[in-house]
């Protein structure tokens, strides 16, 4: 493993949800809050195309907007780009967490209004470190952290690549002994509106993608044309035209295994990106369901002529986002060039 989760909010809208529930088509899951917070999904603020816009109407707004870290670790690098909009005159909204597995804090930021700027404060557990640093209003600003879990534990904060906060003592206390979740809203006892994208996590597994994430953007690229088509087809004239939809249009279109090994495979649009780019990781995504217990796939990439296979997936019997990431090109072994994920075919091959 090394990068272990990304995400650009691109696979789904979203308008003022605040009621609980999985989002279907994202990693994401919104959990018990109350009816002050709200969370929308568009390009209106995004910093490249969607944006997650978190909104505390009142005080005492409550909420938890967080996706799952698989496999869960003890150390790990988080990097996410945050505009805060608006916070009203006093206060504080925590609106970023590292998680255990049952959703006790292992670090968290809270956000208050210090002038034009807004301060930035660490908590570790629910212990107020004492120590912050600034971010400016209505800005895109970088942020990063690097934690280790445990009695001698590590915080370091990064701020448009420059660190501004390191702390050093014990992460773990009562909780867990590895980050399961990443949260992105908490609560809030203030009104405010903070917008973030792009957001990538690290573990320190491998040889690549294992320390600070580093500036960068989440891109989606969409199916645009038929390769293979051994699925069946149903609600679109073409197979690819059945899946290429954001957000996902459910049983409206969709193909269909009709036996172990049936293939299919898609070409992908473009990345717009010049040939000087660096590509960090190429994520495979889909949102699938079971009509037959024990259905699995493989996720596939068709890389200059050469199918190279993904971890086995086995979807829910309801819709399930599923993923898979590639930190450097299977075929060579080197990071991924723009040219090569231009020319890849995606695809699932089912297994069972």
């Amino acid at each position: 493993m090394a990068r272990i989760f990304q995400d650009g909010f691109e696979t789904v809208t979203l308008s003022n949800k605040g009621d609980p529930g999985t989002i279907v088509g994202s990693p994401w899951v919104i959990g018990t809050q109350n009816q002050y917070c709200y969370y929308t999904i568009s390009s209106q603020y995004g910093r490249t195309g969607n944006g997650l816009r978190v909104y505390a109407s009142a005080g005492s707004a409550t909420g938890d907007f967080s996706a799952k870290l698989s496999p869960a670790q003890s150390e790990l690098y988080v990097r996410f780009y945050i505009n805060i909009r608006s916070v009203s005159s006093s206060g504080s909204v925590q609106l970023f967490a590292l998680l255990d597995a049952n959703g006790n804090r292992h670090m968290a930021f809270r956000f208050a209004p210090a002038g034009g700027l807004v301060n930035v404060r660490l908590y570790v557990g629910d212990t107020d470190t004492g120590q912050f640093f600034t971010v400016p209003l209505g800005l895109w600003v970088m942020i990063e952290v690097h934690l280790l879990v445990g009695a001698a534990g590590i915080v370091e904060i990064r701020r448009n690549g420059e660190l501004v906060l390191s702390w050093q003592g014990n992460t773990q206390g009562a909780r867990g002994a590895t980050v399961g979740h990443i949260a992105i809203a908490s609560g809030s006892t203030v009104a405010g509106e903070v917008w973030f994208d792009d957001v990538a996590v690290n573990d320190t597994q491998g040889t690549v993608n294992n320390g600070w994430v580093g500036p960068g953007s989440v891109r989606l690229l969409a199916p645009n044309g038929n390769a293979q088509s051994q699925w069946t087809l149903v609600g679109a004239s073409f197979q690819y035209q059945a899946v290429d939809e954001f957000p996902p249009d459910g049983d409206t279109s969709y193909v269909e295994a009709p036996s172990v090994g049936a293939e299919d495979l898609y070409a992908m649009a473009d990345t717009g990106a010049s040939s000087s780019a660096t590509i960090k990781a190429v994520r495979w995504l889909a949102t699938a369901k079971q009509t037959a217990s024990g259905t699995r796939f493989v996720p596939v990439l068709n890389v200059g002529g050469t199918k190279y296979t993904g971890p086995e997936l086995e979807p829910g019997v309801d819709y399930t986002f599923l993923t898979a990431i590639w930190d450097v090109n299977p075929a060579t072994g080197q990071p991924w060039s723009p040219s090569d994920v231009d020319a890849l075919q995606a695809g699932v091959r089912r297994t069972a």
